[in-house]
């Protein structure tokens, strides 16, 4: 059997990398809701040249004809 790890001394500093971690979860979350809020990336413009959505049944049809 094996014995469990002994737990980290009182004093090893918990307290403040949890206080950083909920900081950083905090600036993360800022962050996503300035992104969502603004409406995320702008999607790049439509280009004539971009090839109109293809219905596979019909191409398979035509190509068969």
């Amino acid at each position: 059997m094996t014995t469990p790890p002994e737990p980290p001394p009182a004093d090893s500093g918990l307290g403040e990398r949890v206080s950083s971690l909920e900081a950083g979860q905090t600036s993360i979350l800022g962050k996503l809701d300035q992104l969502l809020g603004a409406g995320g990336p702008a999607d790049p413009p439509a280009t004539e040249a971009e090839r109109p959505e293809v219905n596979i049944s019909e191409e398979i049809r035509r190509q068969l004809a």
